[in-house]
C-alpha cells in the first residue's frame, strides 16, 4: 500500500479495521483501532505467496485473519474496510451525449456494454466528471464481482464484514483531499514515489480517473550523477 494512504480515513464510527492487500509485494497489512480514537491506530503486516486473488491466496487470505484474531482477541475488526492493489481494478473513460438524465444513464450502460461485453462478471462504479459543448464525460471504474463475493467469504468466515472495497489510487487521492481540504472538488495529479517504483494518480473533481506506473522509483536520484534518461524508460 502506498505511504500516501490515510488509513484514518477509511474508518468511521463502526468501522474498527482497515485491511490491506498489497499483491505486488505479496502482504497483508492490518489497521485497527480503538473505538472513537483516530489516534491509536495499529499496524500489522504479514507476507504470503500466492498467485494473486486464486483459490490459494483466498485461503491464505483466510488464514492470516484467523492468526490475526487468534494474537489480538481484544481488537475490534467485526467490520472492515478492503484496499485492493490497483491491479485489481479497471478504470475508464466514456463521453456521451447529452441527452435527458434517464437516456443519459440508459446510454452509459449501452457503452459499458459496448466495451466490455459481458459486463455482468464486473462490478461498475461511474461518476460524471465534465461536460464540454454536446458531451458529457463519465469516469468509470470495475472490480471483478467474483473477486469482491471471494474476499467478503474469507473475511465472512473469520466473522468479519467488509463494509466497502477500494483500491490504492483512490485511497491515495482521499488522503491528499484529507491534508488539503481545498483539492475536495479540484483536478490535480498525484506523482507518489517508491524506490523501486512511481505512480501517476489523475484526480478529477476529488474523484479518481486513472493511473500510470513508471518503472523507477528515487532509486535512481544519485548526488554525483544523473541517470540516463533513455535507461530509464522505453517509452
Amino acid at each position: 500500500m502506498g505511504e500516501l494512504m490515510d488509513i484514518k480515513n477509511l474508518f468511521n464510527n463502526s468501522v474498527g479495521a482497515v485491511i490491506g492487500i498489497d499483491t505486488d509485494r505479496e502482504i497483508i497489512h492490518i489497521y485497527t483501532r480503538k473505538t472513537g480514537n483516530k489516534n491509536s491506530i495499529s499496524h500489522a503486516m504479514y507476507n504470503y505467496k500466492a498467485k494473486p486473488f486464486t483459490s490459494d491466496f483466498y485461503e491464505k487470505l483466510g488464514a492470516i485473519l484467523a492468526q490475526y484474531r487468534q494474537d489480538n482477541p481484544k481488537q475490534n475488526i467485526q467490520k472492515a474496510s478492503v484496499v485492493v492493489s490497483d491491479i485489481a481494478v479497471l478504470t475508464d473513460t466514456i463521453n456521451i451525449p447529452v441527452i435527458n438524465k434517464k437516456a443519459m444513464d440508459n446510454s452509459l450502460t449501452a457503452s459499458i456494454n459496448n466495451l466490455y461485453g459481458n459486463s455482468s462478471e464486473l462490478k461498475f462504479n461511474r461518476v460524471y466528471i465534465s461536460q464540454a459543448k454536446q458531451i458529457a464525460s463519465y469516469a468509470i471504474s470495475a472490480m471483478k464481482k467474483e473477486m469482491l463475493v471471494n474476499l467478503q467469504k474469507a473475511c465472512g468466515d473469520q466473522q468479519i464484514n467488509v463494509t466497502n472495497v477500494t483500491f490504492a489510487s483512490s485511497a491515495a487521492t482521499n488522503a491528499a483531499i484529507s491534508y488539503n481540504t481545498k483539492l475536495k472538488n479540484a483536478s490535480f495529479v498525484i506523482l507518489d514515489i517508491k524506490e523501486e517504483f512511481s505512480k501517476v494518480i489523475f484526480v478529477v473533481k476529488g474523484k479518481t480517473l486513472g493511473f500510470y506506473f513508471l518503472p523507477f522509483g528515487y532509486k535512481i536520484l544519485y548526488k554525483t550523477r544523473i541517470s540516463p534518461e533513455d535507461l530509464l524508460f522505453d517509452h
